[in-house]
């Protein structure tokens, strides 16, 4: 086959526009909040967490009464004016205490989250990208942790610690992590045969350094959606145990000591239930509302 003059035209520097993508390069991160802004449920769902956010800040501020404040005159008050939310048997602002409660409600629920991811990708990502013996020594170790039962650990705790909020981060953290473990070891077991991972091991690269700088960095999406799953499971942990009686203790609040408090005049007074259970299940579908839409976004193979 022979080539004419007539088949060979000169470049262009205009011609060069058409071979740029449609859209300008963004990153990773970028591209994931652009995905997420389109999910519009999961954009009311941050909305609503943001508020609830601002209001357990600013929320105690905005009456003249404390948490602990007790007036005679005033028990099992009605909602009014005065006590926006009413009162409770003691006489005490439930607006107030609901604030101060959610403080403590979404303080363990984001604390348990974050020990549970720091945990879990330590553990599992150093059982992930050694594997053999030592993968399997450190799962059996998860397996005897998750066939503990979970409210025999907490009683144990209480019984050597005391009731409180730190006892109460422990005993869902001591096996809580383990989920999150056994997630990124498989996301680390998945990553690790890639080429650059075999690249940077040719290289001599030290171990540790390829699993924090190359491998967990990969599976950053995958714990973030797992948090924010996590998060609710903490705050319903524990209004559970406040509601047992094994949580915060008074004077101190939550939401689940509240409707602990709340269960006995229910019949009578269902006002100082439907507060703190409304808290809570708008919280926790909240959280799971953004968690999918968090799924949906960080996934690559949904990138367009």
């Amino acid at each position: 086959m022979e080539f004419q003059v007539e088949d060979f035209q000169p470049f262009r520097r205009e011609d060069a526009a058409d071979e740029l993508a449609g859209r300008p390069s963004i990153s990773y991160w970028q591209d994931a909040w652009r995905r997420l802004k389109a999910n519009k449920v999961s954009l009311i769902a941050l909305g609503i967490l943001l508020l609830l956010f601002i209001m357990c800040l600013i929320g105690p501020f905005l009456t003249p009464y404390t948490y602990h404040q007790q007036d005679a005159s005033m028990i099992n008050q009605s909602p009014s004016a005065e006590h926006w939310f009413g009162t409770d048997n003691l006489g005490r602002d439930i607006f107030t205490r609901i604030w101060i409660g959610g403080r403590v409600s979404i303080g363990i629920g984001l604390i348990g989250a974050l020990i549970d991811v720091i945990l879990g990708t330590l553990y599992g990502g150093v059982a992930g990208y050694f594997g053999g013996k030592l993968d399997t020594v450190m799962m059996r170790i998860l397996e005897i942790l998750v066939s503990v039962p979970y409210l025999v650990v907490v009683i144990i705790v209480s019984l050597i610690i005391g009731q409180g909020i730190p006892s109460l981060i422990i005993a869902m953290t001591i096996t809580g992590w383990c989920h999150m473990a056994r997630l990124v070891r498989g996301q680390i077991m998945q990553i690790k045969e890639q080429d650059y991972i075999l690249a940077a091991k040719a290289l001599g690269t030290h171990p540790f350094k390829v699993i924090f700088q190359h491998l967990i960095p990969n599976t950053l999406g995958v714990m973030v959606v797992a948090a924010t799953f996590d998060i609710p499971s903490f705050i319903f942990g524990e209004a559970f145990l406040s509601y047992i009686g094994l949580g915060v203790q008074s004077p101190m609040t939550s939401w689940g000591a509240l409707a602990s408090g709340a269960q006995q005049n229910m019949a009578f007074y269902p006002y100082q239930m439907f507060f703190p259970a409304l808290m809570i299940s708008l919280t926790m579908l909240s959280f799971q509302l953004l968690g999918d839409g968090l799924r949906d976004a960080l996934d690559p193979k949904l990138r367009e």
